[in-house]
């Protein structure tokens, strides 16, 4: 579910804020510093459902938001960031922003466990390098880095996920950051990334 979506083959037209890599599976909790939107903040809706929650990042300089795709019936790529001038190994830095409802989901911990079980299912070869829990306005989140080696790419991609439970009358929503890259030690890429997720907020 979540990589099916979310991952950009290449952004070949061009897969979260993370600290460096711990140990395989190492999870700790924390939650994300309270701010209030820049002036570069932007706000995002899904265009299918007027009842799902609203999202609010602030990309970093030198992002540029792209169109986001046509819903299905229950997710949205609502917005893509590509990073300009940072073109690597055949592909472009790529955050994009997702929100998902899960009909038949019951709990907010069975979405999240949902969700990272999904990069496992649905890229072969992925290796998860850390996971931490977090809370994101209130709502239970997790940020999760791993690796992916693409059949279409000379460089194995470094992912970086986060992904927030959210809860509307009956229905709960998984809102998802995800950022890929070919250049995974690039600390230029992994403060930007950082600072990208740590903007998340949701209403």
């Amino acid at each position: 579910m979540l990589f099916r979506s979310k991952q950009i083959e290449g952004s070949a037209q061009s897969a979260p804020g993370t600290n460096t890599p711990s140990s395989t599976g190492a999870r700790s909790s924390s939650s994300t510093p309270s701010r209030s939107p820049s002036s570069s903040a932007v706000t995002l809706t899904t265009p299918n459902d007027a009842g799902g929650p609203e999202v609010t990042v602030t990309p970093p300089d030198g992002w540029v938001k792209t169109a986001g795709s046509s819903p299905s019936a229950n997710t949205a790529l609502v917005a893509t960031f590509l990073a300009q001038d940072s073109r690597a190994n055949g592909f472009t830095p790529v955050t994009t922003v997702v929100i998902s409802a899960l009909p038949g989901v019951q709990s907010m911990d069975e979405a999240l466990t949902v969700d990272k079980n999904s990069a496992a299912r649905s890229l072969t070869g992925y290796h998860e390098i850390s996971a931490r829990f977090l809370t994101v306005s209130g709502n239970p989140g997790q940020r999760l880095l791993g690796t992916w080696v693409s059949t279409s790419l000379p460089t194995p991609l470094t992912i970086a996920v986060t992904s927030v439970a959210v809860r509307k009358g009956t229905q709960i929503y998984l809102v998802d950051l995800v950022s890929q890259t070919t250049k995974g030690d690039d600390t230029t890429w992994q403060q930007a990334v950082r600072e990208f997720h740590d903007s998340l907020s949701i209403a």
